[in-house]
């Protein structure tokens, strides 16, 4: 393929998987993978179906003579609006494309609408699961130019090959056009689940209008729904799932009630009568290939990472792309035959490549190795005016991880009125914890999506605003400002000598910013058109960040502390623009002129050594202490007791209710999975004036952290501090405030990023309940039962243990949801990744926490040059295990679907609203280096508020009842859910059809 690679566009219809069409075109049988990955970057572009380029006018005359075959991707929706595929309908009916063509999904449905066929709602729906392929014979191929036979898309590729489908509709077998030929088919048989039933949860209340969705919603979906008829509605009747709780006193009844609760899709008993009414197996159309055009289709997606002979599927239609230009070349039309003869010799040539425009015009969806503005860096490593200094030392106590709440008091707590950040991998022996930090926050950045300005504050209270705008006046997102400011810190930070006495794996933070990136930053990752929903309190911002000169690590498997500061040299030389914009802003808080020198980024030597002394001795005091836990003995227990009773902001019925429009969506080809998610809100006692506050202890929200680090220890949980911007104190009456903090305790990497530019994402997508941690097992917990019945509840757990794993493993519906997000993540780094260095090291491991087992999967990558870290992360974001797939789609129906029932009907224009919730917190380091989690399992507080946010992957095999329990389940590991409400708001319900607020 290598050297003969023509130059491809793809037609992205805002599919998460649409990149994943990169892997197919390497090829091991070719030149080396490095020499590929630069031709699939230098021949290959994406562009977005909305683009202009894409009209029919600009397509000819800036497009089609430097392209050589077309890809229309997948996609949400359906091919017969215009909003979902009209710009490639356009090109397939246009008579002088003379192209090869190859559609995917709804590509391949879109080739059968764009010659008069139709689609219908498939009898199987199949979002991240197999089929096998029943391929034709094509006994009756023409001869080629070169007097062979004639290739067909599937030569080589056997009878029953697995292959992973998102679809939810098919081409209809009854109005397929003359023109086009059956080439593949699958057997299919009726979904397993039943039909979505909006309004099921609502019976007891008279009928009212369900509007989950406004009319300027993506296709408008609800409405748009009905325009493809359910074959399997009218057979379907109501499968219940309900799962009894019993308690676990006896290991057989628990044992009992578990197998009865159906794990998957094939353990759902569909009702004898629609066995009956269906028959046999329903063929459905796979692959189709016109009769006379070099147009082809496949219904399923060969890039799958499940999916087989996918890279020859590709290989396939390369040699018919290269098949048509041969015949072109022989064309009677004399400048028809010699424009294909240029193209076919300009193939081998390493120097074929886009024109300019055009890569220029992809990068949205496909980053260059150039993507910015060469910059030159300073001259050498003497001239760069930022240094390092660091210090190790070894200090250990198997307690260490108890002691690590003392330490964080003593030394870093209030050490800077800015705000304090404690990134604690609090779960030995996992391997995932490997650092935990403590940092001192110099300087703080707040933005709000839409504002324009960023917020710079030294003292946690007051602050200036830095426009987020060029030199020259052109606007510029957060994501661009965070991303620069970051590799101008790194140009001007020596680095040489560090790293080369540097025994880590290159992922230590030792300077640079820690914070977080919220949800609601997906309006700019994604551009979205609509307005980001408002927040207030705590999710006033959506995203914050402590810009740290002095850090403190300790390797958990070394057993070694690193104290690191940042020494200033000539701040004179920190002449680049957003640091330039920084330093003069910090000038103004200090109140000094701007030619003064009294502000700089970092310290001098000598501070840095004295902090380095102090941290050592304070964590040596802690750790040689007779009593190092004696401020602390009580914080660690009696969680449920500090927290209040929390309750779901969208009820349960609402909730379930919604779950069946979700699945509504996805049968109509929406989306192939929503993560939909609910936030659970309640309110710590009010501190009284004449309270005794003898420590910071209930205001900062630490005490709270440190019992939930104790209950639900996590590799990557995190105490922040977040600074009191809109004065959170009542200063009239000097009664003291809580103030704003995030807890967390979460178990999900989003992206680590070494300093050699390696790429790790660890999504988790399917989740079971630990023994003893599920419905009614409390008693077979560790308790201070005899040592008898401890011994029997113990080899209950460890057998039930075995058991729930293997059941997660083979779970259908758990895999499905796994995969789908993997297959997203692997398009994210494609996107910014080389493409021969994506890879799945690890695919669906059931990993095993202290209170649940889940499913994770490692994707991996390599970063294009001139990529830095901020670009990285957003061209992820938001984390793709917390939207579902296509993400784009996905959450513009979440912003509805996560509204109470109320507030939809209510206003046609409102938006539901995450906050920090589901989006990333972690650290950016001045070498490059980044770690990031998913921010779940996480508290948010507000002075006197909380909130925890919990959700799952809804699916068209979902049972609302069940992924209502699994929420539940995730939010009782930390707190106590009130249900009160939902049972009052149902009496009241019962008597009228007037929708109550939740």
């Amino acid at each position: 393929m290598g050297s003969k690679l023509p130059r491809i566009l793809i037609v992205d219809h805002f599919d998460s998987y649409t990149l994943n069409l990169l892997a197919l075109l390497l090829s091991k049988e070719d030149l080396a993978g490095k020499d590929l990955a630069q031709a699939i970057e230098e021949r290959i572009v994406v562009l977005p179906h909305t683009h202009p380029l894409l009209t029919s006018q600009a397509f000819h005359e800036h497009v089609r003579p430097h392209i050589d075959a077309i890809i229309l991707s997948p996609g949400p929706g359906s091919p017969d609006k215009s909003t979902d595929f009209g710009a490639a309908e356009a090109l397939l009916k246009d008579v002088d494309l003379n192209l090869p063509v190859l559609g995917v999904c709804l590509g391949h449905q879109g080739l059968a609408t764009a010659f008069g066929g139709q689609v219908t709602r498939a009898l199987s729906v199949r979002h991240g699961l197999q089929s096998k392929l029943k391929i034709e014979p094509y006994a009756d191929r023409p001869e080629a130019v070169d007097g062979t036979k004639r290739i067909s898309l599937l030569d080589g590729i056997p009878q029953d090959t697995l292959v992973v489908r998102y679809n939810s509709l098919v081409v209809d077998t009854e109005t397929l056009p003359d023109c086009l030929r059956v080439t593949a088919w699958s057997r299919d048989e009726v979904s397993p689940a039943p039909a979505p039933r909006p309004g099921h949860f609502r019976e007891a209340r008279t009928p009212t209008t369900h509007r989950t969705l406004d009319a300027t919603s993506p296709s408008h979906c609800l409405s748009a729904s009905t325009d493809v008829t359910n074959v399997t509605a009218s057979a379907r009747s109501s499968v219940s799932l309900s799962t009894a709780h019993k308690t676990a006193s006896a290991s057989s009844d628990k044992e009992s009630d578990l197998e009865s609760a159906p794990s998957s899709a094939d353990d759902i008993d569909e009702p004898d009568s629609l066995a009956a009414q269906l028959g046999q197996l329903q063929p459905a159309i796979m692959a189709l290939q016109h009769k006379t055009l070099p147009f082809y289709g496949v219904q399923f997606h060969p890039e799958s990472i499940e999916s087989q002979a996918g890279h020859r599927l590709m290989s396939n239609f390369l040699a018919l792309v290269r098949q048509f230009w041969m015949e072109e070349a022989s064309a009677s039309d004399l400048t028809r035959a010699q424009d294909a003869q240029r193209r076919l010799q300009s193939w081998p040539s390493p120097v074929l490549r886009l024109p300019k425009h055009l890569v220029l015009a992809g990068e949205r969806c496909l980053a260059g190795s150039q993507m910015h503005e060469e910059r030159k860096p300073l001259a050498s490593a003497a001239a760069r005016p930022l240094t390092i200094a660091t210090h190790q030392f070894s200090e250990f106590t198997p307690d260490i991880n108890l002691l690590m709440p003392s330490i964080f008091h003593g030394l870093f707590r209030t050490a800077s009125p800015v705000g304090a950040m404690w990134l604690d991998s609090a779960r030995d022996k996992d391997p995932h914890s490997r650092y935990s930090y403590m940092s001192v926050p110099a300087f703080s950045l707040s933005y709000k999506v839409g504002s324009a300005h960023v917020l710079l504050s030294t003292d946690g209270e007051t602050t200036v605003e830095l426009p987020l705008t060029t030199t020259d006046g052109q606007d510029v997102s957060f994501w661009t400002f965070v991303n620069e400011l970051q590799r101008e810190l790194m140009e001007s930070t020596d680095m040489h000598e560090l790293q080369k006495t540097d025994i880590t794996d290159g992922n230590i933070f030792r300077i640079g910013f820690t914070g977080y990136w919220g949800y609601e930053m997906k309006n700019e990752s994604l551009s979205l058109d609509t307005s980001a929903p408002v927040g207030d309190g705590c999710n006033l911002f959506d995203a914050e960040f402590f810009f740290c000169d002095r850090v403190l690590a300790y390797d958990h498997h070394t057993q070694m502390w690193t104290a690191s500061a940042l020494v200033a040299g000539n701040s004179c030389n920190l002449g680049t623009e957003r640091l330039k914009q920084v330093m003069s802003k910090l000038q103004e808080l200090a109140g000094v002129s701007s030619d003064a020198e009294a502000v700089s980024i970092g310290t001098t030597a000598a501070v840095a050594t004295a902090w380095m002394q102090h941290v050592q001795s304070g964590v040596e005091t802690v750790c040689r202490s007779d009593d190092p836990q004696s401020d602390f003995t009580s914080i660690a227990t009696g969680l449920c007791e500090a927290l209040p009773v929390l309750r779901p902001k969208m009820l349960a019925q609402d909730y379930m209710e919604q779950i069946e429009s979700a699945r509504e969506l996805i049968a109509a080809g929406e989306s192939y999975e929503l993560c939909m998610t609910n936030q659970f809100q309640g309110q710590l006692p009010t501190i009284r004036e004449d309270d005794a506050v003898d420590t910071p202890l209930d205001l900062d929200h630490f005490g709270l952290y440190c019992k939930l680090r104790a209950r639900n220890p996590a590799p990557y949980s995190a105490f922040m501090r977040l600074p009191d911007l809109g004065g959170q104190r009542d200063a009239a009456v000097g009664k003291p405030q809580r103030g704003r903090a995030i807890v967390s305790t979460s178990p999900e990497r989003f992206m680590r990023i070494t300093r050699d530019g390696q790429v790790e994402m660890k999504p988790i997508k399917g989740t079971l309940a630990r023994a003893g941690y599920g419905p009614g097992e409390k008693a077979m917990q560790p308790g201070c039962d005899t040592v008898e019945e401890e011994t029997i509840k113990r080899r209950w757990r460890e057998s039930e243990d075995e058991r729930r794993r293997a059941k997660l493993a083979a779970d259908v519906k758990e895999r499905a949801e796994n995969l789908m997000i993997v297959d997203l993540i692997r398009a994210d780094l494609f996107s910014f990744c080389r493409a021969d260095s994506v890879a799945v090291p690890g695919l669906m491991k059931v990993e095993s926490y202290e209170t649940v087992h889940q499913l994770v999967t490692t994707v991996s990558g390599q970063l294009k040059p001139d990529i830095g870290t901020a670009e990285a992360v957003r061209r992820c974001f938001p984390p793709g295990s917390m939207t579902g797939a296509p993400k784009r789609r996905s959450v513009q129906l979440l912003e509805r679907l996560e509204l109470s029932l109320a507030d939809a009907e209510h206003d046609d224009n409102l938006r539901a609203r995450r906050g920090i919730y589901s989006g990333a917190l972690g650290w950016m380091g001045l070498d490059g280096a980044a770690d990031f989690s998913v921010v779940i399992r996480t508290l948010v507080a507000d002075g006197d508020n909380v909130s925890i946010g919990a959700g799952g992957a809804i699916t068209y095999l979902s049972n609302p009842e069940r992924e209502w329990q699994e929420v539940l389940d995730k939010v009782n590991a930390l707190a106590i859910v009130d249900h009160s409400r939902q049972q009052d708001r149902l009496a009241q319900q019962a008597s009228s059809d007037v929708p109550m607020a939740a």
